[in-house]
């Protein structure tokens, strides 16, 4: 507390309170900056993901007209697809119905490869 603050109370306390106002405005300032950066971001998010699912239900389009094509030219049933796509979904390692990125994959298990028993 310092002489000041002791003699005139009611100054110290309304400067104090000034103070407070000036943090709480710049607390304020700094939440509507980040909140303006947050909603921008939302948006151009959502963009991306209606991007991704107009393109995602075209190349479902294509497959399954791709597939209908094939099985009505004979080349393979359906069936014989679907075992080639669980035959190609299993060489990663994980039966998930997609290509598992690497960095997903399940780390094999160590086998040594000489006998410690002799």
């Amino acid at each position: 507390m310092s002489a000041f603050d002791f003699f005139f109370p009611e100054q110290a306390q309304a400067s104090h309170l000034r103070s407070l106002v000036r943090q709480k405005q710049f607390e304020y300032s700094n939440d509507q900056r980040e909140n303006k950066d947050l909603r921008e971001e939302l948006k151009y998010s959502a963009k991306v993901i209606q991007k991704i699912s107009k393109e995602l239900a075209e190349t479902q389009l294509i497959v399954k007209s791709m597939m209908e094509l094939i099985e009505e030219a004979g080349v393979c049933s359906s069936e014989q697809i679907w075992d080639k796509m669980r035959e190609v979904d299993l060489r990663d390692g994980v039966e998930d119905g997609q290509i598992t990125p690497a960095s997903q994959r399940p780390k094999p298990k160590f086998e040594a490869k000489r006998s410690w028993k002799d």
